[in-house]
């Protein structure tokens, strides 16, 4: 299972970046969130499901490296060690009781709706020509 997740991720981040770059960032990015959430419960019980999840959040990985980049062009590599670490704090609800103190990991619907959210409003505000 752990090697499908993985190929899941990598095609996800490949297959979101050629997406992208052809039918523009928000719509591969808000759409795959978009498409992820009513399949966010089951993807805890169903290996199928938790490939998809994963396949379909990697999506947007190509873009906001590329976006966060369009913001700081002078400075990639910074920009690089940024998102990089910006995972472990998207990680911390589940690598600590946060999550589960906060029923945050009980709405996974919610909770990637707000993330297209922030997508669509940061892709607008962005202004760049490739966040049609």
């Amino acid at each position: 299972m752990s090697l499908f997740l993985a190929l899941a991720a990598l095609a996800g981040k490949v297959l979101g970046g050629f997406i992208a770059d052809h039918l523009g960032w928000r719509v591969c990015t808000v759409g795959a969130l978009l498409v992820l959430a009513p399949i966010t419960h089951a993807a805890s019980t169903s290996a199928p499901a938790a490939t998809a999840a994963i396949f379909l959040v990697q999506m947007t990985m190509a873009v906001t490296l590329a976006a966060t980049v369009g913001c700081f062009p002078t400075r990639p590599a910074t920009v690089f060690g940024f998102v990089s670490g910006m995972l472990l704090l998207g990680a911390m609800p589940g690598l600590t009781s946060f999550g589960s103190r906060y029923n945050l990991m009980r709405m996974p619907v919610v909770l990637v709706t707000l993330t297209a959210l922030a997508l669509l409003v940061g892709l607008s505000l962005c202004g760049r020509q490739n966040s049609a």
